[in-house]
């Protein structure tokens, strides 16, 4: 995201290798079907459409059945002056994102593959704001794919 990160903390290749390496992992386990979950700490914003293409080449490669699709989000965790946790966010962004994830699916079923599907994988739900996540389910409807979202990740008072 222009303006609060600027550069990605692994080369290309060496997520690729990463991918490929958790593929492998439960696979040896026996499992063969599987949706990623993002992982941002390693990238300059999210999980964008050429890793998924490798990810997508790597499944195919393997035998294994993905549901995939880049990651997408409007805000990044920061902290504040003060210390204090909060989320920074650029609509306009997280809207890009979704347009990019979109275009996915429709490059997987040129694949026409059975083991590789496109999902809409937005980020963490602090991530995203209400009307992208609003966006993403009329997308999901409409395009018939799946969503992975994750929520109920931080801690509340509710929990314990």
């Amino acid at each position: 995201m222009p303006g609060l990160i600027d550069l990605d903390a692994l080369t290309d290749a060496e997520r690729q290798t990463i991918r490929r390496y958790a593929l492998v992992q439960p696979a040896l386990h026996g499992v063969t079907t599987y949706m990623p979950i993002a992982s941002e700490v390693h990238s300059a914003w999210v999980e964008d459409r050429d890793e998924l293409i490798g990810m997508a080449l790597a499944s195919r490669e393997l035998g294994l059945h993905g549901y995939l699709g880049p990651s997408y989000r409007s805000g990044d965790n920061v902290a504040s002056r003060d210390g204090d946790r909060t989320v920074m966010f650029e609509p306009a962004v997280g809207e890009a994102g979704l347009q990019d994830a979109l275009g996915f699916p429709d490059w997987l079923e040129e694949l026409a593959d059975p083991l590789v599907n496109g999902a809409l994988l937005p980020c963490r739900i602090e991530t995203l704001p209400p009307v992208l996540l609003q966006d993403t389910a009329v997308a999901a409807r409409d395009r018939n794919v799946l969503v992975r979202l994750h929520n109920l990740q931080g801690s509340s008072s509710a929990a314990t």
